[in-house]
């Protein structure tokens, strides 16, 4: 591949029943727009999934015992593997099983960048994913999704996304198309990333730091 060529990104978009669609869908909305990206959903069965919002339902196209062989082709082919997963409030029931969790790590062990919205983060957490690394998540949630991992997770609560090494964590909900735009700007350039914000028409937050929302505790059990 040359310098200027940029990478070919296949990006593995794990649902769950209860995830949050805006946790998925805003940063596929910025990373849609990119022609060496593909996009595809996984589950821990290839079936229909229910989101949060009740009534929007996701159809998983693969199982987990099928994302590890889209990984293997996909670096056959010479692109990135990326991982991508939202919170939302089924992260509640997920944090607990054991199995997820074991499927969660192995996805991760194979993956070029991984990546979390909201509540995500617990679950990376509860899969020892985030030992030794800086990250943040939901503030509303805080006291809850922080819980969970070792003593070697550093959480950032005053942070709108937080990138260490080939992690990076955001906070809730919408601060996950900040941090896509972000990531957008590290792999593919400035010019990139603000053309996906203007496709999108959306006034991007550019400074991870930046989180008005960093107190927020009064729903603490949402």
């Amino acid at each position: 591949m040359s310098v200027s060529e940029p990478p070919k990104i296949q990006i593995l978009v794990l649902i769950f029943p209860g995830f949050e669609p805006l946790d998925a869908d805003g940063l596929l909305c910025m990373f849609g727009c990119l022609a060496h990206v593909d996009v595809i959903t996984i589950a821990a069965d290839p079936v229909p999934v229910t989101s949060k919002t009740g009534n929007l339902t996701w159809l998983a196209s693969h199982g987990f015992a099928e994302a590890k062989e889209l990984q293997t082709s996909a670096k056959a082919e010479g692109k990135e593997s990326w991982l991508l997963v939202p919170g939302g409030i089924g992260t509640r029931d997920l944090v607990s099983k054991q199995d997820f969790l074991s499927s969660l790590q192995q996805l991760a062990m194979g993956c070029d960048r991984l990546l979390s919205v909201c509540t995500g983060a617990a679950l990376l957490a509860a899969a020892g994913l985030l030992e030794g690394k800086r990250a943040t998540t939901n503030k509303l949630a805080w006291a809850w999704a922080t819980s969970h991992g070792g003593a070697g997770v550093t959480w950032i609560k005053r942070a709108r996304w937080v990138h260490d090494g080939h992690v990076t964590t955001a906070a809730g909900v919408s601060a996950g198309m900040d941090m896509a735009l972000d990531v957008v700007r590290i792999v593919f350039g400035e010019g990139t990333s603000k053309f996906c914000a203007r496709r999108a028409e959306y006034e991007a937050h550019q400074e991870p730091d930046w989180d008005p929302f960093g107190e927020n505790s009064d729903l603490e059990n949402s």
